[in-house]
């Protein structure tokens, strides 16, 4: 029951992250008669660094909430991985309604670098408050933050595949070091 609720947590926190995003830009819209740039490939905008924002806030809000359950006794980080993958499955479904791909750029690599993102970063949200009862909200966001944001960047900036892929990588390897760091601390 436990990974089925933190799917559900996850479609839950992107579902929400969308619904602030797009009252931002509907607000954005009657205040200046003008729609926000929301082709995220093509450029780095504020309106795209609020929503990087907006995302690992939700995150992290849903994911201490379900760490926080009276039933999750254990709370493992596959918890996080699994609420990460159902946030990402909101992302997918809601770009594709926005501009539908070509079928080769949905079995691509392009199609497997967000997902992966959203879930790397949900792990390491919950590996921060897995790891520590006094955690600061502003560092484990800031961390997720700066990972997203940096792995925007090589994408809206055409670097190739293979560096995309080898940072995503890194951020799984940091992850993986963080709970090994976890578990070193608690024996």
């Amino acid at each position: 029951m436990g990974f089925i609720k933190s799917f559900i947590f996850g479609l839950l926190a992107a579902s929400g992250a969308l619904c602030v995003e797009l009252l931002l830009s509907n607000l954005y819209y009657v205040a200046y008669v003008k729609d926000i740039a929301t082709d995220y490939s093509t450029s780095l905008t504020i309106f795209l660094l609020i929503v990087v924002l907006i995302e690992e806030i939700f995150k992290y809000i849903l994911l201490v909430k379900l760490y926080s359950a009276p039933e999750s006794q254990s709370p493992k980080i596959s918890m996080a991985l699994v609420f990460g993958l159902g946030f990402s499955l909101v992302e997918i479904l809601f770009s594709l309604s926005q501009t539908p791909p070509s079928y080769g750029a949905i079995l691509g690599f392009q199609s497997l670098g967000a997902p992966l993102l959203h879930i790397a970063t949900a792990g390491i949200i919950g590996m921060f408050i897995l790891s520590s009862k006094n955690i600061r909200p502003a560092l484990v966001i800031g961390t997720a933050f700066g990972l997203h944001s940096t792995y925007n960047l090589l994408v809206i900036y055409g670097w190739s595949y293979a560096i995309i892929y080898s940072y995503l990588a890194a951020v799984f390897l940091l992850l993986a070091a963080l709970r090994r760091r976890s578990v070193r601390t608690r024996i």
